[in-house]
């Protein structure tokens, strides 16, 4: 997961705020998005309790949104 937000993040550096936007939403959302949409992980999930999910899944959706005006 780490090595997925550093590759979003060189896409920002690089002014690639496309690629960014899909990393975030098609490879780092959906390992941490289980709880929020069934209230369990599930099989794709990297954080794998929903305590750990729920304190970073609004920042990873809060970060896709911040590429609204952008993209």
């Amino acid at each position: 997961l780490t090595n997925k937000l550093n590759a979003v993040l060189a896409n920002i550096d690089n002014g690639q705020y496309q690629d960014a936007y899909n990393q975030l939403t098609n490879d780092v959302l959906g390992k941490a998005n289980g709880c929020v949409e069934t209230g369990t992980p599930d099989k794709s999930d990297w954080i794998v309790n929903c305590l750990d999910q729920n304190q970073i899944y609004p920042f990873l959706f809060e970060a896709i949104n911040y590429f609204t005006p952008i993209i």
